[in-house]
């Protein structure tokens, strides 16, 4: 039989708030989610840069920013995941790596032909007005 104690009171009571304050992974990550800095943006290009069926090379930031259709944007890493040759030749829907050919979709990123096996990596944008912003 267990004795009541004010020891066994209070030893049980502090790790009654100890495990309270613990909380969950997910409570933690709504509290870090809610007190993070909150992302800048960037602007990389101005909607009247990229032409229609085609793109554009933002050397600095190593990205191609395409155009397929009037109004639909998409951004890819720009270097060829074939040898990190930069792509820069934009055309018919495609975009294409001047060092050994390979050709990537200009909507997905998806290999059309090699020697390339990999895609284009996606990068997540947004337009606002007439700009081009990635959150960085």
């Amino acid at each position: 039989m267990t004795r009541v104690t004010r020891r066994n009171v209070i030893l049980a009571a502090g790790a009654s708030v100890g495990l309270a304050a613990c909380g969950s992974a997910e409570e933690i990550d709504r509290n870090t989610a809610s007190t993070a800095v909150p992302e800048r943006s960037v602007q990389l290009a101005r909607v009247a840069d990229v032409p229609v069926g085609g793109g554009v090379l933002i050397a600095a930031r190593e990205l191609a920013i395409t155009q397929p259709v009037e109004g639909e944007f998409h951004a890819f890493g720009a270097l060829c995941t074939h040898q990190n040759c930069p792509v820069s030749q934009f055309e018919r829907d495609e975009i294409r790596c001047p060092c050994h050919g390979s050709t990537f979709d200009s909507r997905t990123g998806e290999v059309i032909s090699g020697p390339a096996s990999l895609p284009l990596h996606p990068v997540a944008i947004r337009v606002d007005g007439d700009r081009i912003y990635s959150d960085v």
